[in-house]
């Protein structure tokens, strides 16, 4: 599927990354040696009441374990599954709602983020997610689901 121009342009525009300058962006997050994850709970089977819901719950915990983040919109080509047998059928691009949350919890005894963010993509059935280690300057995905 090809994203027009003008709708970009819309999804950036109505996107909260314009609370912040994208330069701050990338070097208060992309720039210094700090880990983060980017993940979403979205999922293109799910009504967009439905995604709201498990996009809402996601940003609550990481908020009750003591990690604030940046909503961003994302793309991913998601599997598709045939009904009757479960097996892949495809791939269908999806634009969602998604958090950036940089490895600064504000409370103490939080859990590592890395792990968290796994058992989070567990929860809700994410096939990937985005990450960078404290000490790395590798960006990956971590594809387990």
């Amino acid at each position: 599927m090809i994203i027009p121009k003008d709708k970009i342009k819309k999804i950036i525009n109505e996107s909260l990354i314009n609370e912040i300058s994208m330069d701050r962006f990338k070097t208060k997050h992309l720039g210094e040696p700090i880990g983060f994850t980017i993940i979403t709970a979205n999922r293109h089977e799910y009504s967009k009441k439905e995604n709201k819901e498990r996009y809402n719950s996601l940003r609550k915990d990481y908020l009750s374990t003591g990690y604030r983040f940046i909503p961003l919109i994302g793309s991913y080509k998601e599997t598709t599954r045939d009904p009757e047998t479960g097996e892949e059928a495809g791939r269908m691009r999806v634009i969602e709602d998604t958090i950036f949350i940089p490895d600064r919890p504000y409370k103490e005894d939080t859990p590592d983020l890395f792990d968290f963010t796994k058992n989070m993509a567990k929860k809700y059935n994410q096939e990937a997610f985005i990450f960078r280690q404290t000490d790395e300057n590798t960006i990956k995905a971590y594809e387990g689901n």
